[in-house]
């Protein structure tokens, strides 16, 4: 049978597990966006970014069950492929 000092122990290392969960899983959700907002961050509308998606043309996305949800740092990979130096230059990617 567990002593006090046993239990004093056994509830701070589950604090602290809640807190390492709790941080794991607002990091994922600041680092993956839903569709509204990866529209929002390229300043498009979030029909345009469908139709990217449906025809293999905008950024990379990651789908889970119905879900689309956008990594941050794909996003800012798209937006560098389609820099050009002027108006005449045809966008990468």
């Amino acid at each position: 049978m567990a002593n006090e000092n046993d239990i004093q122990k056994i509830e701070a290392l589950f604090l602290r597990l809640i807190k390492v969960l709790t941080t794991h899983e607002a990091k994922i959700a600041n680092e993956y966006i839903c569709t509204k907002a990866a529209a929002t961050y390229l300043g498009i509308s979030p029909e345009l970014l469908e139709n990217w998606r449906t025809y293999g043309d905008g950024p990379k996305f990651t789908k889970l069950a119905h879900a689309v949800r956008y990594k941050k740092s794909n996003l800012d990979e798209f937006m560098l492929s389609r820099t050009k130096a002027n108006t005449a230059e045809v966008p990468r990617g």
